[in-house]
């Protein structure tokens, strides 16, 4: 289990792999999982939602990715008729670019369940690596141009990592 709290956002995410050791149950009723964690059902009075994510492609570390204190995503949606340049343009050029970023641990790509059907997450080993030189170099090419202004309702939210699936807070790295 992977715990993250966004940096400018109120938003917690929870990372559950489901093939853990808790029933299906959790899944359809995530307040069983929060009512573990949180005290007197206060998992009760937050607003919540289940997105099940499908691994696309995976570049870097799978055991230190998990590790670094910061996580980066970026969530969209594309028109259908541009689903398949999307998908290409992310495995050929946009994730091994990210991946290939210094500070860069782990880059990860899924289809989900509901909207946005696409989210990427980034493993990073300092904040400041996103929007950072070479990161924006990564990102400046032509073709991103291009199926950039497909994007639909882009979100993008940097977190830092509480809880790792070791059950250790994610200090691994040089975070800050």
């Amino acid at each position: 289990m992977d715990i993250l709290t966004a940096v400018s956002q109120d938003e917690t995410w929870v990372y559950v792999p489901a093939t853990g050791a808790r029933g299906r149950e959790m899944f359809e009723d995530p307040t069983v999982l929060l009512t573990e964690m949180l005290p007197d059902g206060a998992g009760e009075r937050f607003e919540y939602r289940i997105r099940r994510l499908l691994r696309l492609h995976t570049i870097g570390d799978p055991v230190a990715g998990p590790q670094q204190r910061w996580h980066y995503t970026s969530q969209t949606d594309v028109p259908v008729e541009t689903d398949d340049e999307f998908n290409r343009w992310f495995d050929e050029e946009h994730l091994p670019g990210l991946a290939a970023v210094p500070g860069t641990v782990r880059a990860s790509r899924y289809r989900t369940d509901g909207s946005p059907r696409y989210l990427a997450g980034y493993d990073l080993s300092r904040a400041e690596v996103q929007g950072g030189g070479a990161w924006s170099a990564a990102v400046s090419t032509p073709w991103r141009d291009r199926i950039h202004r497909e994007f639909v309702g882009p979100r993008r939210l940097m977190f830092e990592r509480l809880l790792d699936d070791r059950g250790t807070g994610g200090s691994g790295g040089s975070g800050a």
